[in-house]
C-alpha cells in the first residue's frame, strides 16, 4: 500500500466506482472535482479544494482535449479556438496556479500528431505543440505524446472505433 491520493478534475467530475474501489482497496484515496480548466477561477477553486482534502499537491497530469476534425479552410475561428482551449488555456491556467518548482512533475498528454500530422487537425496539432512547449519550459515538465488508441479515448469516440462491423 502506497497510500496514493488522486484528484480527478473534469467538467463533470463523474465518479468511476471501479477505479475508486481499486485505489481505496490498496490504501489510496480518490476525489472527483468539477471544474473547467479553461476557467482560471474554477482551476484556482479546484486546487484549493484538493489542498483541503489532501494537503500538498505533488504532481499534475493534464489530459484534457477536444477533437473536431475538418480542413482548416472549413473551420471558423471559434471552432478552432474551441479545439485549442482545453489544452492551451487549460495548460496555462494549471501552470499559473501550480508554478514551476512547486511540483515533482507537471505532465501533459500530447499527441503523436505533433510529429506525424493529422488530416483536419491543424488546431489540435497546434494545441498539442503548445502543451509540449509548456512542459519543456518547466523544470518539472514532462510531455507524453500518445498515438491513436484503437478502442479508447477521443479518436475512438470520434471515429466509432471499437464498433464491430460485418464486412
Amino acid at each position: 500500500s502506497v497510500g496514493a491520493r488522486l484528484a480527478l478534475l473534469s467538467r463533470s467530475a463523474k465518479p468511476d466506482a471501479s477505479l475508486t474501489a481499486e485505489i481505496e482497496a490498496k490504501g489510496g484515496k480518490v476525489i472527483y472535482v468539477a471544474a473547467d480548466v479553461t476557467d482560471a477561477a474554477a482551476v484556482d477553486a479546484a486546487i484549493a479544494q484538493v489542498r483541503v482534502s489532501f494537503g500538498e499537491i505533488n504532481g499534475v497530469v493534464h489530459g484534457a482535449g477536444t477533437l473536431n476534425d475538418a480542413p482548416l479552410s472549413a473551420k471558423t475561428l471559434a471552432e478552432a479556438a474551441a479545439v485549442m482551449a482545453s489544452k492551451v488555456t487549460g495548460g496555462a491556467n494549471l501552470s499559473r496556479a501550480l508554478p514551476p518548482g512547486t511540483l515533482d512533475f507537471f505532465a501533459v498528454i500530447s499527441s503523436s500528431s505533433v510529429v506525424l500530422g493529422g488530416a483536419g487537425q491543424s488546431d489540435y496539432v497546434c494545441a498539442n505543440a503548445m502543451l509540449e512547449s509548456l512542459a519543456a519550459s518547466r523544470p518539472d515538465g514532462l510531455s507524453v505524446a500518445w498515438g491513436v488508441w484503437r478502442d479508447a479515448g477521443m479518436a475512438a469516440r470520434a471515429y466509432g472505433a471499437g464498433e464491430r462491423r460485418e464486412a
